[in-house]
């Protein structure tokens, strides 16, 4: 019994979960001045990552893809300006391509 609640039950939960918690942020009004979102390519692939910020550029969320996150290591910036640099650069450095596919409110300087 306790096997089937770990390998069934706890997944499905989890999965729920997660799908419920994006589904509403999806629609959610986070009251963010300013959103970019990039879309990248390296090697052959494509990734896309989003930024949220405020009226003085202080990241309030940010999401996308893993492997943006973990190479440029957006999530050390507390600014938005120099988490949407460190993307840029490090697939430029990289042989890739960072461009802005979205920009709403605020634009970053």
């Amino acid at each position: 019994m306790l096997t089937i609640v770990f390998f069934l039950v706890i997944p499905a939960v989890t999965i729920l979960g997660n799908m419920m918690w994006s589904s509403n942020l999806d629609g959610a009004d986070t009251g963010y001045a300013g959103r970019v979102e990039y879309t990248c390519t390296l090697d052959g692939e494509e990734y896309s990552y989003n930024i949220e910020y405020d009226d003085h550029y202080h990241v309030t969320a940010g999401g996308g893809d893993s492997f943006v996150a973990d190479h440029a290591d957006v999530e050390n910036y507390d600014d938005a300006r120099k988490a949407a640099a460190a993307i840029e650069d490090y697939f430029r450095n990289h042989g890739g391509t960072a461009e802005q596919t979205e920009a709403k409110g605020l634009e970053l300087d």
